[in-house]
């Protein structure tokens, strides 16, 4: 058998190996807002740009992106400027002078709808405050809203369907479809018939697609069906934006059903996933709609709970696929190795998480309310997946594992290897020209998860960086207890390491098996990082003992040492058995193992004045044990009565007795050995024996 030292250098250099291979090479940019949570916002001059301009802060806020790159924003619920509530106002932000505009709608909370006439534009009307809601943008950059929770024409607060559509050139609202009234009920016609009664019922937490022919896709949420029971709803809707009526074009017009989910892979016309909201929704570059998690129903049962499923459906088969994830509810992620697909891993069940297409095709998800890679209750998740649909694989890309992550921010503008969002949910996002993801807000953690959540009003990138790839080397490898060993990086220029230092060679003494991390960074923030693992050897465990504790003066005495390789005593001798002159003196041996490891043990050696018959005898000779060796049976013949101890060859007790008598049968059950027998009797003489169990 291979000693400890070499099948830890095994295993240590083989991990440090590919250790710097893993990570993602993108990094985070604080870019704007705050980074505590429940802030106002500083509304400006409507329709200008300012540098002090920033929306409050919110969840639930509804987004998109122009034709021109800039992100726009609206309402959610969160702070306008004092007390949280429904919102309303409209925001414009360019990246490129890294400035927000007041656009629109009002600068309170809890405003009512101005609907004017169905179909005309006006310049006086607004969608009424509201959390929530889906939108889509359209082909020539403007912006459609429909339903959420929140405040319709007359002031009453309650559940939505009215659809609406913003022009950016004009800056002016069209009421287009639907109720300027709260809670109704939807109106489903013929299931893939398009009419101009048709209308889907009131809702929240939908999740909302656009085709390659520019309609608008609708999913689910929770709201009213068509009877006007309130539930989770697992109903699909296309609205024609040429005609301007809406298609019911699958799932029920009933509420709280669970889903069908055929077989994992195998698209079918009787699959439907089960109803919920707050999921995630993406479009994919051959026109599927893709559909992640949420709460709802899964397979069976009458519970609900988060789902982490994974759907998609083909517009063109008319046809649902269970693709990846389970389809029960509550499950764990199963997360890998950050930076690796891999066909095991998935996101665990979640709400509110953010998604994204990028130009690859791939599909991002950020964050949500949800469950981490171990049993915690759920809250806020700050975890970046990337979803490959050739490779059908997700990756864990940045973030945490686990819930309830703070935010670091760093320094804003600038972007590091260290920085991350907090956990949150609800957010909004996009994705620009350059392939990176931003987000904004959300409900979730600052810059301090240990003091309570809130409502955020930080606007996050993620950008690509070109990847730097460093290993780190450990020398040695592994340690013995109270050793130190020297890290060294190679492969970029600076470097910030898990202990706080910086440079490219630390030197560490730990007293555990831990692991130690790198980062590098370029002046853009750019870069990369690797593990490596110090272990700490197991250090021998030496005994001592001498084969008389109490001997005459000047009488020749065995002291022994037990549990490693070679010894080392006090006295100068380097042997495992040593015999010396009886004095008063403590000894001191040091072991060594044979991964180059000590450890010491000390044995006290007394002497006395012996006279007469005791000295000849030098009280080794008093006692003996019948029969030696052994089976276990034995017993001490001797004067008067004694006290046993019997130590093993580790140094440990095995057997102890207070009281024997001579030619009494001990029966011990001990395993195969040599032992040590302390012997002392009624008058205090003491020896040691060996004994031998076969």
């Amino acid at each position: 058998m291979k000693n400890i030292s070499t099948q830890l250098s095994l295993i240590f250099l083989t991990w440090i190996l590919v250790s710097g291979l893993s990570a993602s090479a993108q990094n985070y940019t604080w870019k704007k807002g705050s980074n505590a949570i429940n802030q106002p916002g500083s509304y400006g001059t409507p329709m200008v740009a300012g540098p002090n301009n920033k929306p409050g802060a919110r969840e639930g806020a509804s987004s998109w992106k122009d034709n021109s790159g800039n992100f726009w924003l609206f309402g959610g619920f969160g702070y306008s400027f004092s007390s949280p509530n429904e919102l309303n106002d409209l925001w414009k932000y360019n990246p490129s002078t890294n400035q927000w505009a007041y656009m629109k709608g009002d600068s309170l909370g809890g405003q009512s709808g101005v609907y004017g006439s169905l179909g005309i534009t006006s310049a006086v009307g607004r969608p009424g405050a509201r959390n929530k809601a889906v939108s889509w943008v359209d082909a020539s950059g403007n912006f459609w809203l429909f339903g959420g929770n929140g405040y319709d024409g007359a002031g009453a607060q309650g559940m939505l369907n009215d659809l609406w559509k913003y022009d950016v050139t004009s800056n002016q609202w069209t009421w287009m479809k639907g109720s300027n009234l709260i809670n109704q009920s939807g109106l489903y016609g013929t299931m893939g018939t398009g009419a101009n009664a048709n209308r889907p019922g009131a809702r929240e937490g939908a999740v909302s697609w656009t085709d390659q022919a520019g309609n608008l896709w609708l999913f689910g949420g929770f709201g009213l069906e068509a009877t006007s029971n309130l539930g989770q709803l697992n109903d699909l809707w296309m609205y024609n934006t040429s005609s301007g009526q809406w298609t019911w074009v699958r799932g029920s017009s009933s509420y709280d059903q669970n889903g069908t989910y055929g077989t994992l892979g195998t698209p079918s016309s009787l699959n439907n996933p089960g109803g919920r909201r707050y999921s995630t929704g993406w479009t994919d570059a051959s026109g599927n709609l893709w559909l992640f998690g949420g709460y709802g129903y899964p397979a069976t049962g009458a519970l609900t709970g988060h789902l982490n499923d994974l759907w998609r459906f083909n517009i063109v088969a008319n046809q649902w696929t269970w693709v990846k994830g389970s389809n029960t509810y509550d499950q764990l992620g199963v997360y890998g190795t950050q930076g690796t697909a891999s066909p095991a891993n998935y996101p665990g069940s979640r709400v509110g998480a953010k998604g994204w297409s990028d130009a690859s095709g791939n599909l991002w998800l950020f964050g949500g309310g949800g469950m981490g890679a171990i049993i915690q209750t759920v809250d806020y998740m700050n975890d970046l997946w990337q979803y490959n649909i050739t490779a059908n694989s997700w990756t864990w890309v940045r973030g945490g594992n686990t819930i309830s992550q703070a935010g670091v921010y760093g320094t804003q503008g600038i972007p590091a290897v260290g920085n991350t969002p907090g956990g949150r949910t609800f957010l909004s996002g996009w994705i620009d020209s350059g392939n990176s993801l931003w987000l904004f807000g959300g409900s979730g953690y600052d810059t301090n998860s240990q003091t309570s959540s809130g409502f955020l009003n930080d606007l996050w990138k993620f950008g690509s960086c070109t990847s730097q790839n460093i290993t780190i080397a450990a020398n040695p490898i592994a340690i013995c207890p109270g050793g130190t060993a020297t890290l060294t990086a190679n492969g970029a220029g600076s470097y910030s390491w898990s202990t706080g230092q910086s440079g490219t060679t630390i030197t560490v003494s730990p007293s555990s098996n831990i692991g130690y991390s790198v980062q590098s960074a370029d002046p853009n923030g750019c870069g990369n990082s690797a593990s490596a693992n110090i272990g700490i050897l197991v250090a021998p465990v030496v005994n001592a003992m001498s084969s008389m504790p109490m001997a005459c003066v000047g009488a020749q005495v065995q002291i022994s040492a037990l549990g490693a390789n070679s010894y080392t005593w006090s006295n100068g001798q380097n042997t495992a058995l040593i015999t010396v002159i009886a004095t008063n003196t403590v000894y001191t041996v040091t072991g060594s193992g044979s991964n180059g490891c000590t450890g010491t043990a000390t044995v006290s050696q007394s002497a006395v004045v012996c006279t007469g018959i005791e000295k000849a005898n030098n009280r080794q000779n008093l006692f003996s044990i019948l029969p030696n060796p052994s089976q276990g049976e034995f017993m001490i013949l001797g004067p008067g009565v004694a006290s046993l101890t019997i130590i093993n060859a580790l140094g440990q007790v095995a057997l102890k007795k207070a009281e024997i008598r001579s030619g009494e049968m001990i029966r011990a059950n001990l395993a195969k050995g040599i032992y040590y027998v302390l012997l002392e009797d009624d008058e205090h003489r003491q020896a040691v024996k060996k004994l031998v169990i076969e």
